[in-house]
């Protein structure tokens, strides 16, 4: 190779792979999903825990604060995972929602069996149409165990320690099972 080739190449295949990473780069930055804004409503779901259990109707509510003026609201019950049937309504229609008001929407559920479960709320905004504009939801999950049920939002493990950590305090798990 003549003197000077190599030194020539170098520079080339150096801007080269800078414009591939600047082409990478813009690539990416024009194909990254968009963050999907939350809803302008916020929600929080509840049980009536000391009417929950199994074989026994118990309420559920869910709580609805919209941060913007909503023409319609509709809500709606479902149940996810788990023994939990609904009882009470599953859908009830809200009406219009002022902003930075707050409202509630109850229903009842009956926990048929043992084990892991989950409720969930939906709040669906409508324009004057009835046209879908925005939804968002909230679960609560259960664990019903030895007749008696936990709620809670943050996922079923701590859920699931809690109801053991019950049935032990109430004598109906052996230590030896509750260590294990």
């Amino acid at each position: 190779m003549p003197p000077g080739k190599a030194e020539h190449n170098k520079r080339i295949s150096g801007r080269a792979l800078w414009f591939a990473g600047l082409a990478v780069l813009l690539f990416w930055a024009n194909t990254a999903v968009a963050i999907k804004p939350t809803p302008p409503v916020e929600l929080d779901i509840a049980a009536d825990e000391t009417a929950l259990g199994i074989g026994q109707d118990a309420a559920i509510t869910l709580f609805v604060s919209p941060l913007v003026d909503i023409e319609a609201a509709r809500v709606e019950f479902a149940t996810g995972v788990g023994d939990a049937a609904i009882t009470g309504p599953t859908t009830l229609n809200l009406g219009a929602l002022a902003a930075n008001e707050s409202y509630t929407a109850q229903t009842t559920i009956t926990l048929t069996g043992q084990g892991k479960s989950e409720v969930r709320g939906y709040i669906y905004a409508l324009d004057a149409a009835g046209r879908e504009l925005f939804w968002r939801s909230k679960a609560l999950l259960l664990v019903a165990s030895d007749g008696n049920a936990v709620t809670g939002k943050g996922g079923f493990m701590p859920l699931e320690l809690e109801a053991l950590r019950l049935r032990r305090t109430a004598g109906t798990l052996a230590k030896s099972a509750y260590t294990a």
